[in-house]
């Protein structure tokens, strides 16, 4: 054996050791069986590791899956190992540390039992629907009879190091256009809901440092993505109306100076798509709308309906029909809608008030690590879609 073989195998078992003193201690590798359950918890692996598939995992742990199959979902833990100094290596002068001087972990847990003779595993039903191949679906979804189809979108928060941006893109314009109606139609809304950027303002500039790229480069990104969503659903339509409100995170200013509420980049974005239209006739049916000097939400008639649109943070949780009676009481625009929109909970919510609607729509962002430690959940992320006339929602589906 080397020398350096040997100070890798050092190594090696120097991390295996950190990994095993670190781990939680309800998380020891195992299983246990208990009336025909196995509960199988996994050797620990580094965090980034793919998870695998349901047969890969059997596989792994001795268990064919021609006649076993997990049941119940796969949970997994993390935690964060420190490796000894002496085992912290350089690669080449000038060139990055190899190893961080703390690392991420991770275990799973999850129950296997024996299949029923001829049940298909988890991993084929999957391959079943994937392999469906749908017939001729008659445009029944998306602004039928003469319905406006609506698509609102909340919280992309473009440059957030917890959301690459790339994998953020992928998703937007693939759920955009799983929500984008099926056959031609008179009226297609989209509605963005603010903290379209990460930005560089919000918990008083403390996140910068979280911050993957310059404010100009997340603005360009937020324009080209805007168009790419006119690109998409402008044919499919007579008549394309876009709105864009301003977020808590699209601020412009720092927040040393106040300035107007409407003094926004989700805003300036798509001031600058408008400009870009105006020299393409063939977007001549597309329509951009904004709001007014100080005014934080946009409304304006959709589908027979009047539709308030707000990011929603001035809207204290659980209080918004209570937020929305002030501004009826205030004899503001906001206060005569019959249907609110707003982001900013980063979940989709839905409540109703005698004939006024109020929905909270779902982030576009992967997760917050914030919001996982300020409560222990993750993100849901998506987007809704829905039909809408005359005060009646119809066909509404959350896209994942």
């Amino acid at each position: 054996m080397s020398l350096k073989d040997a100070f890798l195998r050092t190594r090696q078992a120097a991390l295996d050791i950190a990994v095993e003193r670190a781990r939680p201690k309800t998380w020891k590798a195992g299983r246990v069986t208990q009336d025909g359950v196995t509960t199988v918890t996994t050797d620990p692996v580094a965090a980034d590791t793919p998870d695998g598939t349901h047969a890969e995992l059997l596989e792994a742990h001795g268990f064919d899956p021609t006649r076993y199959r997990i049941v119940g979902p796969i949970r997994s833990t993390r935690w964060t190992a420190y490796l000894p100094k002496e085992y912290r290596t350089n690669s080449t002068p000038g060139e990055p540390v190899e190893d961080a001087f703390t690392f991420q972990a991770k275990a799973s847990r999850f129950q296997v039992v024996e299949r029923a003779e001829g049940e298909l595993s988890i991993d084929e039903l999957v391959q079943v629907v994937n392999n469906y191949q749908p017939g001729d679906r008659n445009g029944s979804a998306g602004g039928t009879n003469g319905a406006c189809h609506v698509i609102p979108i909340g919280d992309l928060q473009i440059a957030k190091m917890e959301n690459p941006t790339e994998e953020l893109l992928e998703r937007s314009i693939r759920l955009v256009s799983a929500a984008a109606p099926r056959e031609h139609v008179p009226h297609i809304h989209l509605a963005l809901l603010g903290d379209c950027l990460e930005g560089m303002v919000s918990q008083g500039g403390r996140n910068r440092w979280r911050t993957t790229l310059t404010l100009t480069e997340q603005v360009r990104i937020l324009r080209r993505l805007i168009l790419k969503f006119v690109e998409m659903l402008a044919p499919l339509c007579d008549r394309l109306t876009i709105v864009s409100v301003p977020g808590n995170h699209d601020e412009a200013s720092s927040r040393d100076m106040v300035t107007r509420i409407d003094d926004s980049w989700a805003v300036e974005a798509l001031n600058m798509v408008s400009d870009a239209l105006e020299y393409n006739p063939a977007f001549s049916h597309v329509e951009c709308y904004v709001p007014g000097p100080d005014e934080q939400g946009v409304v304006m008639e959709v589908g027979g309906t009047l539709v308030a649109h707000v990011h929603g943070h001035t809207i204290r949780p659980g209080k918004h029909f209570q937020w929305w009676a002030g501004q009826s009481f205030g004899e503001r625009d906001i206060g005569q809608a019959t249907l609110l929109l707003q982001g900013h909970m980063h979940h989709f919510q839905l409540s109703e008030n005698g004939r006024r609607k109020w929905i909270c729509v779902p982030a576009l962002e992967q997760t917050s690590v914030w919001w996982e430690h300020q409560t222990g959940t993750p993100g849901a992320p998506g987007i809704i879609s829905f039909d809408l006339k005359d005060g009646r929602i119809s066909n509404l589906t959350k896209h994942e």
